[in-house]
């Protein structure tokens, strides 16, 4: 009979035949972390001359079958990574080793087969799990031809544009997305190895990543552990009890779990941070609609103003500095409708009115209400798709555009509206002057 290398019961022969050790390293090695390497590598299959010359090379027949048996032998996973596609020198006797021990590994094999010894390998195992020199969860992946733990890994693209970050432990893995232009906020999805909770992958927001890692929450679970005498089997765990997801985890994994939280939230802050900046919203708070930022209240008689301002310097109806606004909306449109030196053509910033919050009501009737004015990230992209940085030439951020608002915009408004001919002609004399002397604050404040 052939023996299969996915078949516990021959992995579990070789295991017993090779000592319980790693052929390379010599060193104790646990069954269901126990691999299996290729002495000739698998890879050579794609490569039929390779392959061919590697047989002749060693004396070996054109059909051997580099899958067979009698190219394996057992490694730890460290050492078959070390080993890679590399051929080793003495392949030869570590062939011959092979064949000299799969009498041994057959002859196991078919004494656990034989009626009776089923159940003397099962005894086996439970006794193993009883003593303590196996986990019931060794025995578990075993039988399932499964890992018993994630490949310890680290990813971190810093591509501003496209922020990700994974990571994973031998029990904890970590998948998460971090704020970039195209979405401000972070979010990830974590799974565990645990026996108890296999499979579970729950998602977190990144409100939920900073509650968790407030250190309180870390310490409440901790404080919450099953007593060992009335509850054996968890001994050693902690209850982790977080918006509805419930389980016990055992405490070492429970620090696992909160030290890859906190990692994940590190990198999340950097990239807050470059986002601020990007957008320019250091200062700025988020208003009740998602992608809008508040740059200040002002009184609703200045934004009629503003959008009376705006449909007489459409950029359709003239073409001096002024003429830069599109005004077919019911916003303020900032759109040059040709290159200057100040402006390239395009989109650049757009303002929104948001009514201030009232305790009982709101009301948009009245003229001296305030409003927020927004600016808004999510604008209309010529070329579609998601723009990569700004400038004063060509789109603004929320810091630009405050600049624009409050040192160009709102002052030359005024000065069009508001200040008489006379003072024009004898008190001002120019825009200039009159910009020099105004005061934007009393127009516009947080």
């Amino acid at each position: 009979m052939k023996l299969k290398l996915n078949d516990p019961l021959v992995k579990l022969s070789i295991w017993e035949v090779y000592s319980r050790k790693c052929y390379y390293s010599d060193m104790p090695i646990k069954l269901a972390e126990m691999e299996l390497d290729h002495v000739i590598p698998k890879h050579l299959l794609n490569n039929p001359l390779e392959l061919e010359a590697v047989l002749d090379k060693f004396h070996l027949p054109k059909d051997y079958d580099i899958l067979n048996i009698e190219n394996v032998v057992p490694c730890t996973r460290n050492e078959n990574k070390r080993k890679g596609t590399e051929i080793l020198p003495h392949t030869p006797s570590i062939l011959i080793d092979i064949n000299r021990k799969l009498k041994s590994v057959k002859s196991i094999h078919n004494k656990i087969l034989k009626e009776g010894n089923i159940e003397k390998y099962k005894s086996f195992l439970k006794s193993g799990v009883e003593s303590g020199d196996a986990e019931i969860e060794e025995v578990h992946y075993f039988l399932r031809d499964e890992k018993p733990v994630y490949q310890v890994s680290e990813s971190y693209n810093d591509d501003f544009h496209h922020a990700h970050y994974c990571r994973s432990t031998k029990r904890i893995f970590l998948n998460g997305f971090l704020p970039k232009p195209s979405s401000e906020v972070s979010s990830c999805c974590v799974s565990f190895k645990s026996l108890e909770i296999r499979g579970l992958m729950f998602t977190l927001t990144e409100e939920d990543v900073f509650e968790l890692t407030d250190p309180k929450h870390k310490e409440e679970t901790l404080r919450i552990q099953p007593n060992a005498e009335h509850y054996p089997n968890l001994k050693g765990t902690a209850f982790f009890k977080f918006k509805g997801v419930n389980f016990f985890l055992d405490i070492n994994e429970i620090h696992e779990f909160y030290d890859v939280l906190s990692t994940y939230r590190k990198k999340i802050e950097i990239h807050k941070s470059l986002l601020n900046k990007f957008l320019g919203i250091e200062k700025f708070a988020l208003s009740r609609a998602g992608d809008n930022y508040r740059l200040g209240k002002i009184k609703r008689g200045l934004w009629v103003l503003m959008l009376k301002f705006a449909k007489e310097y459409d950029f359709d109806r003239g073409d001096s500095e002024w003429h830069i606004f599109d005004a077919k909306h019911n916003m303020l449109l900032v759109s040059s409708g040709r290159d200057c030196s100040k402006y390239n053509l395009g989109f650049h910033t757009m303002f929104l009115p948001e009514q201030v919050e009232r305790d009982n009501f709101q009301d948009f009737r009245h003229v001296d209400d305030e409003i927020w004015i927004l600016w808004n990230k999510m604008m209309p992209n010529a070329g579609g798709g998601n723009f990569t940085s700004y400038s004063i030439k060509d789109r603004w951020n929320a810091k630009m555009s405050f600049q624009w608002l409050t040192k160009e915009f709102i002052p030359y408004v005024i000065w069009y509206y508001k200040v008489s001919k006379k003072d024009k002609l004898f008190k001002y004399v120019s825009y200039n002057r009159f910009q020099f002397q105004f005061d934007v604050g009393h127009y516009i404040w947080n």
